[in-house]
C-alpha cells in the first residue's frame, strides 16, 4: 500500500538518523521521493523527506518538502525550527527565519533547543543582548543543556563579561 512505502520510507530516515547511518538516511530519501506525490497529506512524512535531504546536505532540495510540512502542519515547533534552520544556512531572509524561530517559541515556549537556534541567529544579526536574553531563558528551562550555557558564555565574552562569560563555559563542560 501507499502508506506503508512512506511509513517504509520515513522509518529508514529516523532509524539511519538515530544510528547515524547515511545509507539508511539515503534509502528514506529515496523510497519518499518516489512514494511521496501527494503534497495534500502526510506532512509527519513531508517533514521527514526534508530532515533527510537536510541530514545529507541537499538543502535546497530539502526546504520543498519543509515547506509542505509546514504548510500542512503550521503549528509543529519541529518543522518551523528545522525549516528556519535551512533558510539559514541558505541565507534567506533574516526576517522569514525570525518569524520561523517566533512562531515556534510562540507555540512551544519553553523548548530550549529553539531558543538556543533563535539566539544563535540573533548573533549573526548583530543582536547580541537579545541573544543572551533568549540563552538565559533557554537555561531557566533547562539547566542541564550545554549548547545553551556554551552560547552564552561566548556571547558574554563577545561583550567583554569575562567573569561570567567564562563561568558559563564552565557550566557547559561540566558532567550532566
Amino acid at each position: 500500500s501507499e502508506d506503508g512505502r512512506i511509513y517504509r520510507g520515513v522509518s529508514y530516515i529516523v532509524y539511519g538518523d538515530r544510528i547515524d547511518d547515511l545509507d539508511k538516511t539515503r534509502k528514506g530519501v529515496e523510497i519518499l521521493q518516489t512514494e511521496l506525490v501527494d503534497e495534500t497529506k502526510y506532512g509527519d512524512a513531508h517533514y521527514q523527506l526534508g530532515f533527510g535531504l537536510f541530514v545529507l546536505d541537499r538543502l535546497d532540495e530539502a526546504v520543498r518538502s519543509l515547506e509542505t510540512s509546514v504548510r500542512l502542519g503550521p503549528d509543529v515547533t519541529e518543522r518551523l525550527n528545522t525549516l528556519a534552520q535551512i533558510y539559514e544556512r541558505l541565507g534567506r531572509s533574516p526576517d522569514s527565519i525570525g518569524e520561523l524561530y517566533r512562531h515556534a517559541l510562540q507555540v512551544q515556549p519553553v523548548s530550549s533547543k529553539i531558543r538556543v537556534n533563535y539566539g544563535r541567529f540573533l548573533e549573526t544579526q548583530g543582536q547580541s543582548a537579545e541573544a543572551i536574553r533568549q540563552y538565559r531563558t533557554a537555561i531557566q528551562h533547562r539547566p542541564s543543556l550545554p549548547t545553551a550555557h556554551y552560547n552564552l558564555g561566548t556571547a558574554l565574552t563577545r561583550e567583554g563579561d569575562f567573569e561570567n562569560g567564562e563561568a558559563s563555559l564552565r557550566r557547559a563542560i561540566e558532567p550532566d
